[in-house]
């Protein structure tokens, strides 16, 4: 195998990744990355998650930047980095950094920079990303532009609007005895909860948003910034978790959500892909249709010859006009009456939820959710009736259901804000957040989430999401390269690790087919399909506590038909080990399997013993049953 098939089978792109550079400075490190620092760490305790000076466009895109006359000095005890930097795009910023740190805990970042003509922009400026430990629930002093200074708590469930206005200055503690200040020069900046979009931080942004958008960014004007992070004190806590020993199954925790899985209108599945749904056995088909349009008879007749093969409940996504609900949906549950299909539940929306809208906000002569909840309710009498929006989590925590709600609903994406490897793995540190916010607001009642993944399906806050011809690694794109990789199916496993955690009753992490398919161009399964069809085959059993996890593994046991199993799922690009105890037989997915896997829908019940001690290759998926006895 070439390295370059290789890297397609792990994130589905050959696209050419720059390596990171770690930055040390005594007890202060950190990665550049790009023109960008992360995981900024004193004393081996993250303490900022990242700095990033960033030009974005009218629809939110973020310029890609062009490094010159990048320059690392490097000592034991400080290190200094420059370089210059210009956009790509129409915007014509040019920039010059420069970076310091010392071992004493002191980080300086600026910048400046200027454009060669007028250009519109929603932000041109520094980006400061909080960790969520350490920040979530706890406390904040906010020093403000006008010099004030408060203490406010942080929000533990995710907050709808900004929890700091006219920031200056932040201050926290990372660790117990370890204080670290963040001062941002240059402009007036505020926070958000990044949560809301599945960030695992807290952002400190340029520009309020309060301030109208876009804006004209003119030529020759100097944008001067920079962000000073200060630390002080000696950390009294061990960072990071390892493993004290082998990985050892405890008590239940609680139970394997049934598994969805979307399917388009337009999609017009073959024998090949009925077959393949078929043998992965979903609990529900989840099918979106704008009412707005006409109503494709021909598409909900081949949506019913798939739902009977394959025996699954169906959802109906409604996106509605919402200026007579019970008109347009009744014109709906006529077609579905003619076509025979058989409909367990029902999502009717208004098409003002596919985008941002103030709390409570609907507009002039538009049904209000629960208005159409109560039309769906006497349209399909005998189906659930959800409540939500078929967008992301940040509309849902601004507009939550109405109690009328049957069950609660929403999507999420992994790539709102950023598309590198990195960042949309962190996402899966941030679900028990949205989720048990999610569950708050909707008042505890059935919950079920997606059609979600790591493209993103709806983009709330432009026209749309972002075109990708070259499959590679862009934010807000519908197509994904890493849908097609192992990269998706470990990030999947883990997701519905989190879900489980949670109590989440559905989750639909893929389509049929298409660019959020399970299946790929030609038919062929995708490595996502064996994980959904292992867990669809597990919806309702128990699952089990798995003790001493290493950091970058997921990890879910599960007492199925066949006994006790356990699912890993390596989330880095590096090979760890883990010893497990007891007798056990696994099947593995992985680079030297991939090729086998897509061709074979029950690969991963093929098992054959394993030692005690078991390498996990990058973004590897393995299946384990313990063997009686």
């Amino acid at each position: 195998m070439s390295g370059s098939d290789k890297v397609i089978r792990l994130f589905g792109t050959a696209e050419h990744v720059a390596e990171t550079r770690k930055l040390s400075a005594g007890r202060l490190s950190a990665l550049l990355d790009g023109g960008h620092l992360r995981d900024v760490r004193y004393d081996n305790v993250e303490i900022i998650r990242g700095v990033f000076f960033l030009v974005r466009d009218v629809e939110w895109g973020t310029a890609a930047i062009d490094i010159v006359d990048l320059k690392i000095d490097e000592e034991p005890t400080r290190f200094a980095v420059t370089f210059g930097a210009k956009c790509a795009g129409t915007s014509g910023f040019v920039y010059d950094c420069r970076i310091e740190g010392s071992g004493s805990g002191h980080l300086l970042f600026t910048a400046e920079g200027a454009s060669r003509h007028d250009f519109l922009t929603n932000r041109v400026g520094f980006v400061v990303l909080h960790p969520l430990q350490g920040v979530a629930g706890q406390p904040m002093t906010i020093e403000h532009t006008d010099g004030s200074v408060e203490t406010v708590t942080m929000p533990d469930l995710i907050s709808p609007i900004q929890p700091a206005f006219e920031v200056r200055a932040l201050s926290h503690d990372a660790a117990p005895g370890l204080r670290v200040m963040c001062r941002l020069e240059g402009d007036t900046f505020e926070m958000e909860d990044q949560r809301n979009w599945t960030d695992a931080s807290f952002k400190t942004y340029v520009r309020p948003v309060a301030l109208p958008r876009p804006f004209i960014v003119r030529a020759g004007a100097r944008i001067v910034q920079s962000v000073t992070i200060t630390v002080s004190g000696e950390s009294h806590t061990v960072s990071g978790r390892s493993a004290a020993g082998p990985l050892t199954i405890g008590e239940c925790k609680g139970f394997v959500p049934a598994i969805a899985i979307g399917f388009e209108l337009s999609t017009d599945p073959d024998a090949d892909h009925a077959a393949h749904l078929d043998a992965m056995k979903p609990q529900r088909l989840v099918t979106r249709l704008d009412a707005r349009r006409d109503i494709p008879l021909n598409a909900l007749r081949r949506l019913k010859t798939l739902q009977e093969r394959i025996g699954c409940k169906q959802t109906l996504e409604l996106v509605l006009p919402a200026l007579n609900p019970d008109a347009e949906i009744a014109e709906v549950a006529e077609a579905v009456a003619d076509t025979g299909l058989s409909i367990d539940a029902v999502v009717a929306t208004g098409a003002y939820d596919l985008k941002m809208r103030p709390s409570n906000n609907v507009p002039v002569d538009a049904a209000t959710p629960t208005d159409l909840i109560k039309a769906a309710r006497r349209s399909f009498p005998d189906a659930m009736i959800g409540g939500g929006v078929l967008s992301g989590f940040p509309e849902f925590n601004q507009n939550p259901p109405p109690p009328e709600a049957d069950f609660v609903t929403h999507t999420t994406s992994a790539i709102v804000h950023a598309a590198d490897d990195r960042s949309v793995m962190e996402t899966i540190e941030a679900l028990p957040s949205v989720f048990a916010s999610a569950k708050a607001l909707g008042r505890n009642c059935p919950y079920r989430v997606g059609p979600s993944g790591i493209g993103m399906r709806i983009n709330p806050a432009g026209s749309a999401t972002a075109a990708n011809p070259h499959g590679i690694r862009i934010p807000m794109a519908s197509s994904d390269p890493r849908q097609d990789g192992l990269f998706g199916a470990a990030w999947t496993l883990a997701y519905i690790t989190q879900a489980v955690a949670s109590s989440v009753d559905e989750v639909a992490l893929a389509d049929v087919s298409g660019s959020f398919g399970v299946l790929g161009h030609d038919g062929e399964l995708r490595p996502i399909f064996h994980v959904l069809r292992g867990f669809a085959g597990l919806a309702g059993a128990p699952a089990r506590r798995v003790f001493n996890m290493p950091c970058g593994v997921a990890a879910l046991a599960s007492d199925g038909p066949m006994g006790t199993e356990l699912w890993l799922a390596n989330l880095m690009g590096t090979e760890t080990e883990l010893t497990i105890n007891g007798s056990w037989q696994a099947a593995v997915l992985d680079t030297e399997t991939f090729f086998k896997a897509q061709h074979n829908p029950a690969f991963l019940e093929t098992f054959s013993p394993v030692t005690s001690s078991v390498p996990v290759a990058p973004y590897a998926v393995m299946r384990l049953r313990q063997i009686a006895g």
